[in-house]
């Protein structure tokens, strides 16, 4: 095992996600019935669990949909202290949480930041793990261990901004870049998962927000099976079947409660430290067909 570069956060991977929702109680049966995890009621909050881990996604009632906070892993306590350096030493202010606020994210200890484009940032150790994961549904597993709970992938208004600064303080690479019109997005990763978080820049848009989060689960049956849950039970899909050219990822992408989207996928890559930054000219190998609002994926394919 190497040591952390002193000038950077020693992140190992996206623990757990906050998202706000204006009904909370909704992903109770989404999480259950169409994404395959645990969830259990907390208070006015939803804890989605998804492997032995007390949860990986936390919802919050709020008038609007979007990101509440994004909490990523270190490994110990001396690691957390050495964020508290990195983050003194780059100007960054920071907060040290303590009582209720650890308790309710479950966690050892916990320092919460905003990145340049006013996204929630905490870091932390420690996180509860308690009885196995066994899913409602039958998947067979989501994979989660050193790759963490998946990816986000957060659209920001100054992109080059927000990226200078996940590059030089939290030491991410850059795994892909794409560009495509006016909008711009770039891969980044700290750990094996291709991408642990993608900055996307979109004309016009001048908040933050949430574009979607990804679980990825075992083998493609378990993707089918989602698929088919996810038109049984109503929910919108956004993109049908498809798999991505960089990280290779057979998924597809749906509507959540809180309007922002979710992708279920399975076999997404492994990259090496020392793997190249490329640009993408091609997003997809095959599928990933937009479906319009209010038409069924079969109605969207045949006018394709």
């Amino acid at each position: 095992m190497t040591s952390p570069d002193p000038r950077t956060l020693p992140v190992l991977n996206l623990g757990y996600l906050g998202v706000y929702s204006p009904e909370p109680a909704q992903w109770l049966p989404y999480a259950t019935d169409v994404m395959g995890a645990m969830a259990a009621e907390e208070g006015d909050a939803i804890r989605v669990k998804i492997d032995d881990r007390s949860h990986r996604i936390t919802v919050h009632r709020a008038e609007r949909g979007g990101l509440a906070y994004l909490g990523f892993e270190v490994q110990g306590p001396l690691e957390l202290e050495l964020s508290e350096q990195v983050l003194g030493n780059a100007g960054v202010p920071y907060e040290r949480l303590e009582g209720e606020k650890v308790e309710d994210r479950k966690v050892a200890a916990l320092l919460r930041f905003a990145d340049p484009a006013g996204n929630s940032v905490e870091l932390f150790y420690g996180h509860h793990r308690d009885y196995e994961f066994q899913s409602p549904a039958g998947v067979s597993r989501f994979v989660t261990g050193e790759q963490g709970l998946g990816h986000a992938v957060v659209i920001v208004p100054d992109l080059d901004r927000t990226l200078d600064f996940y590059l030089r303080v939290f030491g991410f690479k850059i795994s892909d870049i794409a560009v495509k019109g006016g909008n711009r997005t770039v891969f980044l990763r700290c750990g094996p998962r291709e991408h642990t978080l993608a900055l996307l820049q979109v004309e016009g848009v001048t908040s933050p927000r949430l574009h979607h989060f990804m679980v990825e689960v075992d083998d493609i049956d378990d993707v089918g099976c989602a698929y088919d849950r996810v038109q049984d039970n109503g929910v919108q899909v956004q993109l049908t079947l498809g798999r991505h050219t960089n990280d290779s990822m057979i998924s597809f992408y749906c509507k959540t409660p809180a309007g922002f989207l979710m992708e279920y996928g399975c076999q997404g890559k492994w990259m090496k430290p020392t793997d190249a930054a490329t640009t993408m000219t091609k997003g997809d190998v095959w599928g990933h067909r937009f479906v319009k609002s209010g038409q069924g994926v079969n109605d969207s394919l045949r006018k394709s």
